[in-house]
């Protein structure tokens, strides 16, 4: 017997999500697609179901460090730009988190008082986020899609997460590989206007974050740094390229290649310098 057939109660946000799914409805108009594909994820690949018991899901310390070890280098780039975006988004009750690319929550930025409660909401250090954990969620969906995304109230899967919104961008290193997600979520109504400038905020740090690690680890290479825009500083629209000695391209960020293959049908890896500018 299925979940529907089961449950004669009026519509609920478990209704809602299974029959959207299973398309006895269609998708409200403003449910975006990847939230769609996300419900789909959950209900048909991962098997779990909107009324299932959601508790946070906190690894073993042992298995925290070695996630923690895994990013140790990049984490020492960001620490304190991390505080810095918390110091502009945390008085509006925004918490921070930064995971890998598994969905552990690596180091998070909240306020001290609220400690207990964001613990129990899974806010905290060392929490999975993963879709096929915690279903429909910012960070874990945003690993999935590997876009810029915002999971708004009851778009998330389980019920006790709709009255949370959560805003998220992925992080690629230098070679698009996605390594983590960069998560600001409030557990409050907070304006769309708002919202949308903490979006752009995570956005634009995420991407300062790719520029950091990208310069790493490539530091042992000559690196040009350009962008569409006249402010050079705008590190969501600035490309870097890695090149070596004779001026072969050894490598682009996700800027770079957007900007210069999509125009000049390029493979930056098999590129010199002189063919793309």
């Amino acid at each position: 017997m299925s979940y529907l057939e089961n449950n004669k109660s009026p519509v609920t946000h478990i209704d809602r999500i299974v029959k959207t799914v299973s398309r006895e409805v269609s998708p409200e108009g403003h449910l975006p697609d990847y939230i769609y594909r996300s419900w789909q994820r959950c209900i048909d690949k991962y098997n779990i179901l909107p009324d299932a018991p959601f508790i946070p899901h906190v690894v073993d310390r042992d298995v925290l460090l070695d996630h923690q070890e895994a990013f140790c280098d990049r984490h020492q780039l960001i620490r304190r730009n991390l505080d810095s975006l918390f110091n502009i988004i945390g008085d509006n009750g925004y918490t921070l988190l930064l995971t890998d690319n598994k969905g552990i929550t690596l180091d998070c930025r909240y306020e001290r008082s609220a400690e207990d409660f964001l613990k129990q909401k899974g806010l905290y250090t060392g929490s999975n986020w993963s879709e096929t954990i915690a279903a429909t969620n910012g960070i874990g969906t945003c690993l999935a899609e590997e876009k810029s995304i915002v999971v708004d109230r009851n778009e998330h899967f389980f019920p006790i997460m709709t009255g949370m919104t959560c805003i998220v961008s992925p992080i690629f290193d230098g070679f698009g590989k996605m390594v983590a997600a960069l998560n600001a979520s409030i557990l409050k109504h907070a304006p769309n206007g708002q919202n949308r400038l903490v979006a752009k905020l995570i956005e634009q740090y995420a991407k300062k974050f790719e520029l950091l690690f990208y310069m790493e680890q490539f530091k042992e290479h000559w690196l040009l740094i350009f962008s569409q825009c006249e402010n050079i500083s705008d590190t969501i629209s600035t490309g870097v390229l890695a090149l070596d000695d004779d001026g072969k391209i050894i490598s682009g960020n996700m800027n770079a290649s957007k900007l210069l293959c999509k125009t000049k049908n390029l493979d930056l890896g098999k590129s010199f310098l002189d063919e793309v500018f």
